[in-house]
């Protein structure tokens, strides 16, 4: 539908749309990937408004919007120069009799009108604020660390400076914040499935910036805890850029048909280095393993779409989790050996068990591996499906007639018996183990 609608208006025709908000983030994707910031439009509510009492009243409400959507709408807060949409204002001033009056009025702006936000409470994007926050990184506020997006937005570094005030970030977690939205807009807008799809960025803090800004690694890693505000902050100013940059200003994110897991921010965690001081080689962090120095700060991000905790340390159990349904199978051999399948995180006490380092004395270990590498290949060889439930799956019509494997597929069960169950990665380096959480 936005396709359509932007199509029309570039060809003159003007377009009123009335849609339900279940659809409008793919629609505004439509929108937006032809090179309007919005459109004419009406939001319903489809439970109370689709029937045939509400049709009537929708009658009513509509009609006026419809005759000024087609006559003489133009988008709130943006006006057009040239080809481009730019705001009407570089700055938006808000008063009131008291400051809580004017900051009441900014967020009901901010939230209410323009969508630029999560729902919660923004702090002002202050010129001030702004400016110390760009005074954490040498670079330009005006340099670009990728365009992204449905409108393939310029995600310059005051753009996600703002972001990170309204998220609530200090200025010394910007360098992170920076680091992992250059990952982010890394990926082609294009590659990702953005209607069934639902991942999650799972952003990885590693070296002397993470004990720095204190980003957590111990207990409630993946929660918030009020004596790590790192993790929060960075994540909430990670989705307010993907969302307003992205969203060209409209506070709009890839729908989901459930939404993400974390979705009103992302995933941020340390890992807890020291473990590796405790059990020696083998348990180097995550950044090592890629081939950076060990006192070099690093981010790594990577999209998250199932997370399924296991709290009887059995890692057989945890990497059967991991077998993907055939929206998640690569299509191509490249994509099928490149891509990192699972995640499996570990707390530091659960480490010395499985190491044998301490005895377990609840016997829940059901594997002892004294490196990450052995545990990476313990779940390569666990995390299986079975030849019946393949077949079913992604061999098999929607009538129940039989399909040939392409591609990836093909060349995995080549290497196979008629009977072997099929492993869902390429190799042990597909899975990941860190360690982080409390116990």
């Amino acid at each position: 539908m936005g396709t359509i609608a932007a199509t029309l208006e570039k060809a003159g025709v003007p377009v009123f749309v009335i849609q339900n908000d279940r659809y409008e983030d793919r629609m505004m994707a439509g929108v937006q990937q032809n090179g309007y910031p919005d459109i004419a439009r009406y939001m319903a509510n489809e439970n109370l408004e689709y029937t045939a009492e509400g049709g009537k009243k929708l009658a009513s409400i509509v009609y006026p919007l419809l005759v000024d959507g087609l006559t003489k709408w133009q988008p709130q807060y943006l006006k057009q120069d040239g080809n481009t949409w730019v705001p009407t204002s570089s700055t938006f001033t808000y008063s009131g009799a008291t400051y809580d009056e004017a900051l009441a009025k900014f967020n009901a702006a901010y939230l209410n009108d323009m969508f630029w936000g999560d729902g919660l409470p923004l702090t002002p994007p202050t010129r001030e604020k702004v400016d110390a926050m760009l005074a954490a990184t040498p670079l330009t506020p005006t340099f670009s660390l990728g365009k992204w997006g449905g409108p393939n937005a310029d995600f310059t570094v005051e753009k996600i400076a703002v972001n990170a005030v309204m998220a609530g970030a200090k200025p010394q977690y910007f360098p992170v914040i920076l680091a992992a939205m250059q990952s982010l807009t890394s990926v082609s807008w294009q590659n990702q499935t953005w209607v069934v799809r639902s991942p999650t960025p799972l952003i990885i803090v590693n070296g002397p910036i993470a004990q720095q800004i204190k980003v957590n690694s111990g207990a409630d890693v993946l929660g918030a805890n009020p004596k790590y505000p790192a993790n929060s902050s960075i994540a909430r100013a990670v989705h307010l850029a993907m969302v307003n940059i992205g969203g060209s200003g409209r506070g709009l994110q890839p729908s989901h048909l459930a939404g993400p897991m974390g979705g009103l921010e992302a995933l941020v965690i340390a890992e807890a280095e020291d473990v590796e001081a405790l059990m020696g080689k083998g348990w180097e962090p995550l950044h090592v393993q890629l081939g950076k120095p060990a006192g070099e700060s690093f981010v790594s991000v990577m999209g998250i779409n199932s997370f399924a905790p296991d709290v009887s340390s059995n890692i057989t159990t945890t990497a059967h989790y991991i077998a993907p349904d055939s929206a998640h199978w690569p299509s191509t051999v490249e994509a099928f050996q490149k891509r990192t399948v699972g995640v499996l995180l570990i707390n530091e006490l659960w480490a010395s068990i499985s190491s044998g380092l301490i005895p377990d004395p609840r016997s829940l270990a059901k594997i002892h591996t004294p490196t990450k590498a052995a545990m990476s290949k313990f779940m390569y060889e666990q995390a299986r499906i079975p030849r019946s439930e393949f077949n079913a799956l992604f061999l098999t019509n929607p009538d129940g007639t039989a399909k040939a494997a392409t591609g990836a597929m093909a060349e995995v069960l080549k290497t196979l018996k008629d009977t072997d169950p099929v492993p869902v990665a390429a190799g042990p380096n597909n899975f990941l183990v860190l360690v982080a959480g409390g116990h």
